[in-house]
Formats: C-alpha cells, sequence, structure tokens
C-alpha cells in the first residue's frame, strides 16, 4: 500500500528473521511447520515515509495422493505399470480389483506397480477399481482413496 515504495522488509511471523524487500520480485517462502503466521510487510519510500502492511496465512499440512486414470502394460517403457504418487503419505496399503470383485493385485507402499497380471498371467484390457487407505505425516487418522484405472492395450 505504500506507494513508490522502494526499501522494506518481508517478516514471515515465524521468529527466523526478516527477508528484505526487492521492489517487482515475486516473492516466495517456505515455512518449515503448520500453523498460523502474520505476515508483515515494511516498507520505507523515497521521501522516507514508512508504511506497514500485514496479513494472516495459515499453513496447513502438504498431502497429495495420485493415481493414474489408465495405463498400457505392454514394455515399451511407457506407462506400463500402475501404482501411486504422494507427498506427505506416511503409510498406505492398496488393492487393485476386477469388475467382478477380484483382488487382482495388492501393493503395501508408494513404490509398489502393479503390471497389469494377475496369477502370471495378463488380466483383460478394461476398466479396474482400486482402494488405497493411507496416514498423511502427522496425523492418526487413515484417509481413503478410491477410483478407476483402465487398462489399454
Amino acid at each position: 500500500y505504500s506507494v513508490n515504495g522502494k526499501n522494506g522488509v518481508w517478516d514471515f511471523g515465524d521468529g527466523l528473521g526478516v527477508q528484505d524487500y526487492i521492489f517487482g520480485e515475486n516473492l516466495s517462502y517456505t515455512y518449515r511447520d503448520t500453523g498460523i503466521y502474520t505476515v508483515t510487510l515494511l516498507l520505507t519510500n523515497e521521501g522516507n515515509c514508512n508504511s506497514k502492511h500485514q496479513t494472516t496465512v495459515c499453513v496447513e499440512s502438504a498431502v497429495r495422493l495420485f493415481a493414474p486414470n489408465a495405463f498400457t502394460p505392454n514394455y515399451d517403457g511407457s506407462n506400463d505399470v500402475f501404482g501411486f504418487k504422494g507427498f506427505g503419505i506416511d503409510d498406505i496399503h492398496w488393492q487393485v480389483y476386477s469388475r467382478w470383485g477380484e483382488l487382482v493385485y495388492e501393493g503395501s507402499n508408494l513404490n509398489d506397480t502393479w503390471d497389469g497380471t494377475h496369477k502370471g498371467k495378463m488380466v483383460k484390457q478394461g476398466v479396474y477399481t482400486y482402494i488405497a487407505t493411507y496416514k498423511p505425516y502427522g496425523i492418526e487418522e487413515e484417509r481413503t482413496m478410491k477410483g478407476f484405472v483402465t487398462i489399454i492395450y
């Protein structure tokens, strides 16, 4: 809000110091922990007039879990397996079921991948259901993600 503000500092409210304000520069800051913080910008313009602007931010735990909706297990090196990618995940257990409810694959971590086989044979092209039960870091409550994945040959 300071007209022609040239010099200043950002205080991100986490007690870790301040960062210089640079006119026209996009700002980026990473908090080390979750919480509610007051971000303050102190500016001085060419006439030595000072201004202060504050806003409150709420930093929540970043949890992301992703599963593709299709894969092509044809061993061409591209999209040959199905699996989960995630951030902030402490533990995961997941299953893939046929359209008749038969368990065709079970994974126990984010590194497990399904290559489209069941009992040593390639499954039929089509839509399969997955269910993933996972725990985010620092949270005791389990979460569930359900969806569909299509095998395309």
